[in-house]
């Protein structure tokens, strides 16, 4: 899969993966990570074709967003 995914990391513990809505980015998320990193190990990532999350394959569907939120 030819995509490199944006993401911010923060904690420790299990892992937690926020993804955000269409048209939006993992910055949606800026306020909850704090609070759930107490607890996990917080991704909130760009998902492909969004914002930060760059593609070099097209067309962006929402099945090639899944495929890049499971490859991640």
């Amino acid at each position: 899969m030819d995509i490199s995914l944006y993401y911010e990391k923060r904690g420790a513990g299990e892992p937690l993966v926020l993804l955000h809505g269409n048209g939006e980015d993992g910055s949606y998320f800026l306020h909850q990570m704090e609070a759930f990193s107490r607890e996990f190990l917080v991704y909130a990532l760009d998902t492909r074709g969004h914002v930060r999350a760059h593609s070099r394959s097209a067309p962006q569907t929402i099945s090639r967003c899944a495929e890049g939120v499971r490859a991640f």
